[in-house]
């Protein structure tokens, strides 16, 4: 009796059998082999395993792809909390639809954003399945949904924002924004700082507050205040602040660890009567679209959002189309927009 072929094989499975990389199996399967230079030794060998294994193509490109001869269908997905704020969410759609909209290809892109609660990432139907997504940036994970992707097999290209893990692409804000922060704060004369961290922080973030801490602790011998905030959006970083002045009136300069943490925490300021920077400092990190525009403008340190997301968008095409290869990880420079929140 022959072997029972296994079911749903994979296009992880197929680069194992093949020892080739996944993006070169699915430029084979998907009819691009010539378009990515693949040899043709390398074409008959994943033929011949898809056929001996048993992999189904993925029915829902398939099926798209009828409605225009010549053309297959992707589905890329932006993958992230409800927790996360929507301006974040919005940043990556915009960016994956600017990456999209210009190429000359044969596929024709279709964007969705796939929500989870904040630490439930293993739980979103079909994120292991091949057949629902063609690639898909992750972002604003916490530390249960990194532990999860540190052991999962997703098999079609995957782009990670501010987590390296192994096994995943990721694109990296500046690893000098908390100790930049500090710097900038220091530089202008504040002792008696503060840090704003959400609860249910990424790593990114909780990475910006010790490095933070370290640089003030070195520089001063004293730790500086830590404000754990409920969430991440402008109302918790007002919460949080309104508490901090209640708490330590002293405080003369402030680190949120977002942008959307210092609007929340400028509205606090001056209900209790201080002002910026005259009383407090203020650095924030991300270079929010508002930021410019607040009374006073906010100094900000780190990648800005939208260059991360670009970025993340430009490298999840190149893994789909074959051009880029691999893991890769890109770490974006250090980024000091000096504004008068900070006195400059």
């Amino acid at each position: 009796m022959p072997a029972r072929r296994p079911r749903h094989v994979n296009l992880i499975q197929l680069a194992e059998h093949t020892g080739l990389s996944i993006a070169a199996v699915s430029s084979v399967l998907n009819g691009r082999s010539k378009e990515r230079r693949i040899s043709e030794e390398s074409v008959k060998r994943i033929r011949a395993a898809a056929q001996k294994l048993g992999y189904v193509p993925n029915i829902f490109a398939r099926q798209l792809s009828l409605h225009t001869p010549g053309t297959s269908q992707a589905l890329l997905a932006v993958i992230t909390p409800f927790e996360a704020p929507l301006t974040l969410v919005s940043h990556t759609v915009r960016a994956l639809h600017n990456a999209v909209k210009d190429r000359n290809s044969h596929t024709r892109f279709t964007i969705t954003i796939e929500m989870f609660n904040a630490g439930e990432l293993s739980q979103l139907p079909g994120l292991l399945d091949q057949h629902r997504f063609s690639g898909a940036i992750i972002t604003n994970t916490v530390k249960a949904d990194d532990r999860f992707l540190a052991s999962a097999r997703i098999p079609y290209p995957v782009v990670l924002i501010n987590r390296s893990l192994p096994n995943f692409a990721s694109v990296l804000a500046s690893p000098e924004t908390g100790g930049a922060a500090a710097g900038l704060l220091l530089a202008a004369g504040c002792r008696q700082v503060a840090v704003l961290v959400p609860a249910m922080g990424t790593a990114s973030t909780a990475r910006r507050a010790l490095d933070f801490d370290t640089a003030v602790r070195n520089a001063t011998g004293r730790r500086p205040a830590r404000v754990t905030c409920r969430g991440r959006a402008e109302d918790d970083g007002y919460r949080a602040t309104r508490a901090l002045l209640r708490r330590h009136p002293p405080t003369d300069g402030l680190f949120a660890t977002n942008d959307a943490l210092a609007i929340g925490a400028y509205h606090a300021i001056r209900e209790s009567g201080r002002s910026i920077p005259g009383n407090i400092r203020v650095v924030g990190v991300g270079d929010h679209a508002a930021s410019p525009h607040l009374a006073p403008p906010l100094t900000c340190v780190g990648s800005s959002e939208e260059q991360l997301h670009a970025e993340a968008a430009e490298l999840l095409l190149e893994l789909f189309t074959g051009r880029e290869a691999g893991t890769p990880h890109r770490v974006l420079p250090l980024q000091i927009v000096r504004r008068a929140s900070t006195g400059t």
